[in-house]
């Protein structure tokens, strides 16, 4: 409604059950999944389509207790798409910045979307919460399964991606590291190899 009648832009944050879950809830999740991905998500009426695998989910948060790790989860499906975001309006005096205009556009690709994060690098980035850290910098095959393990659905063929944001935080002493500089270089350059002319 919002989208035929307003053209207002619409975002979805779709789930894939867990293991535990029934055949008749994944059932469901699954019919719904296809309804919006085949009559709104393809056509570009529902983007982003945000795909979070909640098993995956699961397992990266299994040392929280029930109580805070549900929290958790969304917190970080929302943490990440806020910050994306918010960052897209900064400026960098290192290397070329995603800009908002680049946000839309890869917001609006239509089809599917996930997100993801990794850690490189000092041992203090290592409280990570259960998500992926590679401990040393210059460790470019850890950094390379890192960026294909990420992404919070499991299988997703990054090949086949139509577009890719990556976003490097980091203190700028650390941004005074060679070996910081040739891990970021690393991955920009490992994600452009992956995704080809996405």
């Amino acid at each position: 409604i919002c989208y035929k009648n307003f053209n207002i832009p619409l975002a979805v944050v779709c789930t894939i059950p867990d293991d535990e879950k029934d055949s008749t809830e994944k059932n469901n999740a699954v019919s719904v999944f296809k309804d919006l991905y085949n009559d709104y998500a393809v056509k570009g009426m529902i983007s982003p389509f945000i795909l979070v695998d909640n098993q995956k989910m699961l397992e990266i948060y299994s040392h929280l207790p029930i109580g805070s790790m549900y929290r958790s989860i969304n917190d970080y499906v929302c943490d990440f798409i806020h910050k994306f975001n918010t960052f897209s309006n900064k400026t960098s005096k290192y290397m070329t910045t995603i800009d908002t205009m680049d946000t839309a556009r890869l917001w609006s690709l239509g089809g599917c979307c996930t997100v993801g994060k990794f850690t490189v690098g000092k041992s203090k980035l290592h409280e990570n919460n259960g998500q992926i850290a590679v401990p040393h910098p210059l460790d470019f095959e850890g950094i390379e399964e890192a960026i294909k393990q990420c992404v919070v659905v499991d299988g997703l063929d990054l090949s086949s991606a139509k577009g890719v944001g990556v976003i490097a935080v980091a203190p700028e002493y650390f941004l005074q590291d060679e070996n910081i500089s040739k891990a970021i270089k690393f991955t920009f350059a490992k994600v452009k190899e992956i995704i080809g002319d996405g």
